[in-house]
């Protein structure tokens, strides 16, 4: 075995799932599921579960990538890439509970 060392990717693991999105369609990602959620009128418990767990949200991101196969069978690729966009960006995140408060 030689003593070459592997090169850093330097990549998070969640580059896999996520691409680069323009501003607009970030938008009307966070617009998209505040919609779903206020359709089935969960606002205010989904406002309180956001905040309550502001400090995990990192892991709560992480175990939405971990899961993200199995919820893919469910939801579909799309809309798990969608939620693990906004999870992992803290402007997504301040931005998707700003939209749900207004819809509430």
């Amino acid at each position: 075995m030689s003593n070459q060392q592997l090169p850093e990717q330097g990549l998070a693991f969640s580059d896999s799932f996520t691409n680069d999105i323009s501003d607009a369609e970030f938008n009307t990602a966070i617009d998209q599921l505040a919609e779903v959620v206020s359709d089935r009128g969960m606002v205010a418990l989904t406002v309180f579960f956001l905040e309550a767990h502001r400090p995990l949200r990192a892991i709560i991101g992480q175990a939405t990538l971990f899961s993200a196969p199995l919820l893919t069978c469910f939801f579909g690729s799309s809309k798990v890439q969608t939620v693990l966009r906004i999870m992992e960006n803290d402007n997504g995140y301040e931005r998707l509970i700003m939209r749900l408060e207004e819809l509430r």
